[in-house]
């Protein structure tokens, strides 16, 4: 409980039995608290915690190097005008358009290309459909 200050109800108050008689009361009142079980279980979870919180902010500090990697190597890039189709291919050979090696057909999406399959048949022809 608070500290109360006796002296000022004193000075407030004209019959001063009565602000005793409320200091020896209050002071041999003792209001029941229940005993703290469950703090040391909380506090033993937590310990045992701990090495997976560890781990699993490891793995967040690397994902998060990772993506400010990625994302210093895309700002490095030269803006998407001033790119030209030389430059994307230095910069994305898989993904570029290559006459030479990799010829395709106009419109030059997958669905165009000879031999296209679809996600169904891709999947039919692994076994995984009825």
């Amino acid at each position: 409980m608070p500290k109360i200050n006796w002296e000022t109800y004193r000075k407030l108050i004209p019959d001063k039995k009565i602000v005793d008689d409320l200091k020896s009361d209050l002071e041999k009142y003792k209001v029941p608290y229940p005993e703290d079980t469950l703090t040391p279980k909380i506090e033993e979870q937590w310990k045992a915690l701990q090495p997976e919180i560890e781990k699993f902010c490891a793995e967040q500090d690397k994902e998060i190097e990772k993506a400010t990697k990625e994302l210093n190597r895309v700002k490095a890039l030269p803006k998407f005008e001033d790119m030209t189709m030389e430059m994307f291919y230095d910069f994305y050979p898989d993904e570029a358009l290559d006459p030479v090696n990799r010829p395709t057909f106009w419109p030059h999406n997958p669905e165009e290309q000879p031999g296209y399959q679809t996600p169904e048949q891709k999947t039919m022809k692994k076994g995984g459909g009825h």
